[in-house]
């Protein structure tokens, strides 16, 4: 696994980058393990987040407020 998340960050190309695709991959792991511990059978998550890992869609700016989570 981690060699997994340092291999996305070499492939990003610069530093910014790079964090946003590590910050994407902990909260992949984050939101698997809510749902393999069954967490969401009584939460869920919306917005922004679900969006992206839903339909594979690219992330909002983060520095613009209205975006913010």
């Amino acid at each position: 696994m981690r060699e997994e998340a340092l291999e996305l960050a070499r492939r990003a190309g610069d530093p910014s980058a790079a964090l946003n695709r590590l910050r994407e991959f902990v909260q992949a792991l984050v939101l698997r393990s809510l749902h393999d511990g069954q967490a969401f059978l009584n939460l869920a998550f919306v917005g922004g987040t679900a969006l992206r890992f839903l339909y594979d869609s690219r992330p909002v700016n983060p520095g613009c407020p209205k975006h913010s989570s």
